[in-house]
């Protein structure tokens, strides 16, 4: 039964840990294709957003610009009417005007202008320039101080928006540059208007890039994942940590798509790099390093099979728990959970073999509980049962340490394999007297009796000769009990 019991235990154990084993590789498997294609699902969102964020501000820019270009383009309906300058400075207060709410009523946008071409109207500063000024701190009418904004290049040589657009012929946006006008870093989208192939001026409206930079700076995924701006060249716009060059050969694949990832060295350290274009002259490009994203995944992955782990700790817990719960009812006794016949028969068998091997002797001890048949009579089974449970206590007291087992309705035995057998016989006699005495002394039915035998196994002998032998000891012990007390005497 034992050897059925650990062999039942070993196989459910083995199917747990095979089944976590397998269920642990699917998942690994899964996991690490999983959470690789979602990382980068979440690093194409965030450039996504964050670029999507970037790209309304610069909408809005636009849309402000093309209503300013608008305004002035239907106002000037002839070349003439842009030489005569009492007409132009009626014109140029009320597009100032509108400057002033498009600066005022939109967050971000830094300056509203537009200049005259200085060649056509023979004037080097003719427009207006709206804008927040960064000394002040106050939105004021620097139209007095923006001649420098028309020449081709600045001091450290940046060609000025102005230029830029007259060189491009289109509406342009320019690379992050100082306004030394307002003070302010800002980004440029300048629009060249035309009236009949004449170039008339260029409208323009400055978005402020601190802000910009700012809030791309708090961009942040994984560990030290961060969004950064570029220009068409990889060179990092907006600072905040470690400064970063984006390969050339990158730049150009996102030049040419617009939109592009891949996973590149960056600054010595392998890096998912997911691009978005904002502007021609501008990107915004989410960066994870990779080590950020294996961490992440293994984190996951640990988490998962520890949780694995810990279940198939408890599910052997719990097996291990109902076998034994299972083989303990299938061993035990009910009414009395002494070990039954089947424990018995098993105990046997080891016992057979063991002395097979040692031919170390051991003794038998039998027992049977008097006067069941009257008390069954007389008070029914249940009265019965309960003197067998009390039997059993009698007998487990006195014996505490060896297993009882019923073979039996009334009848038990005690098998004492313990080579300290004179230490075992003077148990049984000092057991026999405490029985002998509650014969002679029997008053009432209630009280336990129990009769024993005992015998001890001789070399070559067979264990149901012992057994016999103490079974005839036995019913000596019992013959006293009733020759004592001859009215609870059932047995003829």
């Amino acid at each position: 039964m034992r050897r059925l019991q650990n062999k039942m235990l070993l196989v459910m154990i083995m199917g747990i840990l095979i089944s976590s084993l397998v269920s642990g590789m699917i998942f690994t498997y899964a996991t690490r294709n999983t959470i690789n294609y979602d990382s980068q699902q979440i690093l194409d969102l965030k450039a996504i957003h964050a670029s999507s964020e970037l790209s309304k501000k610069i909408l809005m820019c636009e849309n402000n610009n093309e209503l300013m270009a608008g305004f002035i383009t239907k106002t000037i309906t002839t070349i003439s009417n842009v030489t005569d300058y009492h007409y132009s400075a009626a014109d140029i207060d009320n597009w100032n005007g509108l400057a002033w709410s498009m600066v005022e009523d939109t967050q971000d946008i830094s300056a509203i202008g537009f200049h005259f071409n200085p060649s056509f109207i023979h004037r080097k500063n003719a427009g207006f320039l709206i804008s927040y000024n960064n000394t002040t701190g106050r939105m004021e009418n620097l139209s007095s101080d923006y001649e420098d904004s028309l020449k081709p290049r600045t001091e450290d040589g940046f060609l000025s928006p102005y230029a830029q657009a007259v060189l491009a012929k289109k509406t342009i946006w320019t690379v992050p540059y100082y306004n030394k006008i307002n003070g302010i870093y800002s980004i440029t989208n300048a629009k060249p208007i035309y009236i009949k192939h004449q170039l008339v001026g260029v409208v323009f409206c400055e978005l402020d890039f601190d802000r910009i930079a700012n809030n791309t700076n708090s961009i942040s995924l994984y560990e030290h994942g961060k969004a950064i701006l570029t220009d068409r060249y990889g060179q990092q716009l907006n600072y905040g940590g470690a400064m970063v060059n984006v390969p050339n050969s990158f730049m150009k694949k996102v030049a040419k798509q617009g939109n592009y990832e891949a996973l590149v060295k960056l600054n010595d350290t392998q890096t998912y790099l997911h691009a978005r274009r904002v502007t021609d002259n501008m990107y915004m490009i989410v960066t994870v390093p990779q080590t950020d994203v294996l961490a992440a995944r293994n984190r996951t992955i640990f988490t998962v099979l520890f949780s694995i782990i810990s279940l198939s700790a408890v599910l052997c817990l719990i097996a291990v728990t109902m076998v034994n719960k299972l083989f303990r009812m299938a061993c035990k006794d009910s009414l009395t959970d002494a070990s039954n016949k089947i424990s018995y028969q098993e105990y046997l068998k080891e016992l057979e073999k063991r002395i097979a091997y040692t031919h170390r002797s051991y003794g038998v001890a039998v027992f049977d509980i008097n006067h069941l048949k009257a008390v069954n009579d007389e008070q029914g089974h249940m009265a019965g049962d309960q003197l067998i449970r009390d039997g059993y206590e009698v007998i487990h007291l006195c014996f505490p340490e060896d297993e009882v087992f019923r073979i039996g309705g009334d009848e038990f035995v005690v098998v004492f394999d313990d080579p300290d057998l004179k230490k075992t016989r003077n148990s049984v006699e000092r057991f026999k007297r405490i029985m002998d005495k509650r014969a002679r002394d029997f008053a009432s039915s209630s009280q336990v009796v129990v009769s024993c035998g005992y015998s001890e196994w001789q070399r070559d002998e067979h264990y149901r000769d012992v057994f016999k032998r103490a079974d005839h000891d036995m019913y000596k012990e019992k013959a006293k009990f009733y020759a004592y007390n001859p009215q609870v005497d059932r047995r003829r």
